[in-house]
This record gives C-alpha cells, sequence and structure tokens, in this order.
C-alpha cells in the first residue's frame, strides 16, 4: 500500500517523486551505517551493491569502478576463500573498540581516527621538531604498535579508559565546556 502510493506520489509530481527518491537514497545510507555499526556482513553487501549507482550518479567514478571490482570479489569469497566467508560473515569485517552492540566500526575510519588522534594529541607527529621523511615512515609503521602499547599500560594501571568509552565524545567534558565557552561568547 504504501509502495503504491509513493508510486502514485512519483508519477502525479516530479517535486514528490524527488522527494521519494531521496527518501530513498536515505534509506541506503541509513541501511549501510547499520550494517558497519552491527557488523551485518550480508547486510554490508546488499547495501553496498545499491550504493554503487549512487557513486555513478554523483560523478563518483573512482568509487564506482573500485566498487564493482570490490563487490565482485567479495561475493566470489564462499567459493575461492570459504574461511574468510565465515569470518567477515561472523562480524569481523568491522572494528569493535568496545563491547557495545551499535560500536562497530569500519577499518578505514578506525584507522583514521586512531592515527589522527595520535598525529594531533601530545607527542604526535604535528609537535615534533626536525621532522624528516625517514622520521615519518618510522613513525607511521611503528603506529599500531603504539596503539596496542598505550591499551596495554592503560589495561596494567587500571586507569578507567571506558570512561571516556562509554559516552560520545559530543557530550564528553571537553565538548561541554567549549560549548559553554561559545554560549557565553554569543551572549555577551
Amino acid at each position: 500500500m504504501l509502495c503504491d502510493l509513493k508510486a502514485y506520489l512519483y508519477e502525479q509530481s516530479r517535486t514528490a517523486g524527488l522527494w521519494c527518491q531521496y527518501l530513498e537514497y536515505v534509506a541506503i545510507l541509513k541501511s549501510f551505517i547499520r550494517a558497519e555499526r552491527t557488523a551485518d556482513w550480508s547486510l554490508h553487501l546488499k547495501t553496498f551493491s545499491k550504493m554503487l549507482n549512487l557513486f555513478a550518479a554523483m560523478g563518483h567514478n573512482s568509487y564506482a569502478k573500485s566498487g564493482r571490482l570490490y563487490l565482485q570479489t567479495m561475493l566470489q569469497l564462499p567459493d575461492k576463500y570459504p574461511l574468510v566467508h565465515e569470518q567477515l560473515s561472523n562480524g569481523f569485517h568491522a572494528v569493535r573498540r568496545s563491547d557495545r552492540y551499535w560500536a562497530g566500526l569500519s577499518t578505514d575510519l578506525t584507522i583514521e581516527q586512531v592515527m589522527m588522534r595520535a598525529i594531533k594529541g601530545r607527542g604526535g607527529l604535528t609537535h615534533w621538531r626536525g621532522i624528516t621523511e625517514s622520521v615519518t615512515l618510522t613513525w607511521v609503521r611503528s603506529l599500531h604498535r603504539c596503539g596496542d602499547f598505550h591499551g596495554a599500560l592503560l589495561s596494567l594501571l587500571d586507569l578507567d579508559q571506558s570512561a571516556d568509552d562509554a559516552i560520545h565524545e559530543d557530550v564528553g567534558r571537553t565538548r561541554t565546556k567549549r560549548d559553554l565557552s561559545d554560549l557565553q561568547k554569543i551572549l555577551e
């Protein structure tokens, strides 16, 4: 019934058709976020296949081309690499930095977050002096080990890192303090 109504609206008005199409695209993106957050491999592939047309329509030809190759390769996994397919189907295509159900992140996003935090934090790459190409290369190649080491030290020292992980960064102390400061500036 809802599909019939959408089809009727789509035929009656170009504006209504545009809105229906927009809502369809939003639903695809919501589905993709759900697949990543919940580590649902089959939903990931199904949604990604729907996104390919969006990449092409928006002129992201590299994404469209690489995406088609990626999807084709992933659909061949059960036959060519059944063990890898089994691991991905069991939720190992997403990274979980906590035990929460909705906490899955794609690997590229996790790498970006960890590296950017390390680059911009105290002692990070942007705060050093005398950076050479070899120093940068050594730092980047050893960064993944630094994250493991940092986590092990926090665990060893019984420092409560879960308090920071339990809340979203937008409602943390630092963000709240900055928001209050911004509000004071606006009020003045």
